[in-house]
């Protein structure tokens, strides 16, 4: 495994990706070297949208990049039959390891794609999984290094969460570039609010629409110079967070999970935290700042069961099962779309009836929509 200074230097580097997007070349770069893989495809896709958003890759052609569409169907099959619909987002997958032998030998993918590559195997970390948004990065290894071991496993659990945060956050500003001496500026020209404070929460510079929210007091305000949230519990996560993403380990825990800032029934904003301890970028920000904190709704694009998913933190499943529902599917057709017995299906129903307090299906519909009116 790399050394406490690799993994602290290639974190820095990641986290540097979430204010230039252009440092995904050099992160993919050292990514593949670390895991003893060839080549790497990050994506963001916009599923609303039918497109990527963003996408970097490491040592694909643009030839072999095109030929990549062709198999997309099949692609898709995989993830739905072999790839666990709940699975932990925290969890790496291998193709070696989540589909059978069988499979790959007649895959067409693996026969017209990877083969004539000299690829073996294909690590895929999730980075977003949602009705709208889909994320993920994944890195390919050739025939002469074999397929992926436990070693790349647990190195992908301890770097996932911080590649999820640098791909949330880019995501959540919609940014294609800085240039570093001008960092500054360009936050003030950003939609979301972006607040840096120290590893208490002490609030030490902030940028004007996160300035302009602290002066109404919606949804973040300022308490003798500390930041809180709109909502008590809300101000108790965001301190955690704040002082876990302070931290300097290298922490497989600390898993970038937004932060909801307002109340329950209310329109959802978000708190993403980026650590700068790593990288750098800390200097051209604040040179005192241990965290810079980007506060922004839900995406434009989030369908009802996404946004009810971040209000009333919905898993996964209960979220799919809930999206399947607002597209007017009974809960068995639902059931098996996404895989699962019917039985398991209504206890998912259930839970999510416990964490929205609705006893009944059409309140849900209801409620779902008035949030994606919310947000839109």
């Amino acid at each position: 495994m790399p050394s406490h200074e690799e993994l602290s230097a290639i974190i820095g580097l990641i986290y540097d990706c979430a204010l230039d997007p252009t440092r995904w070349d050099e992160a993919l770069a050292a990514l593949t070297e670390m895991f003893d893989c060839h080549g790497a495809l990050l994506v963001i896709f916009d599923l609303a949208q039918g497109r990527a958003v963003f996408s970097k890759s490491r040592n694909i052609s643009s030839y072999w990049l095109s030929e990549l569409d062709r198999h997309a169907a099949e692609l898709a099959q995989w993830k739905r039959l072999y790839y666990t619909p709940d699975w932990p987002l925290d969890e790496p997958q291998a193709n070696s390891r989540n589909i059978p032998a069988a499979v790959l030998a007649g895959s067409p993918v693996n026969n017209e794609w990877n083969a004539p590559q000299g690829l073996v195997d294909t690590l895929q970390l999730v980075l977003m999984r949602s009705p709208t948004r889909h994320a993920q990065l994944a890195m390919s290894r050739r025939q002469e290094t074999g397929i992926i071991t436990e070693r790349e496993m647990a190195l992908g659990r301890l770097l996932l969460p911080h590649i999820r945060r640098a791909a949330m956050i880019g995501d959540v500003i919609d940014l294609k570039t800085i240039e570093r001496e001008r960092a500054q500026q360009t936050l003030n020209a950003l939609k979301a609010g972006v607040v840096m404070t120290d590893g208490r929460g002490r609030i030490l510079d902030a940028n004007k629409t996160a300035l302009a929210m602290l002066k109404t007091g919606r949804p973040i305000h300022d308490v003798d110079g500390t930041l809180y949230a709109d909502d008590p519990a809300a101000t108790l996560k965001l301190t955690a967070t704040i002082a876990r993403a302070g931290e300097t380990d290298a922490d497989p825990g600390n898993n970038a999970k937004a932060v909801r800032l307002t109340r329950p029934g209310d329109p959802p904003v978000l708190a993403h935290v980026l650590p700068l301890e790593r990288g750098d970028m800390r200097a051209n920000l604040h040179p005192g700042a241990k965290v810079a904190i980007f506060i922004g709704p839900v995406s434009g694009a989030a369908q009802g069961a996404e946004a009810t998913a971040v209000a009333f933190d919905l898993s996964p499943m209960e979220t799919r099962l809930l999206d399947g529902l607002l597209q007017g599917q009974k809960l068995a057709a639902a059931a098996e779309k996404l895989g699962i017995a019917e039985t398991t299906a209504r206890t998912h129903l259930g839970n999510i009836f416990g964490k929205t307090g609705v006893s009944r299906q059409s309140d849900l519909v209801r409620l779902a929509g008035e949030m994606a009116a919310a947000v839109a």
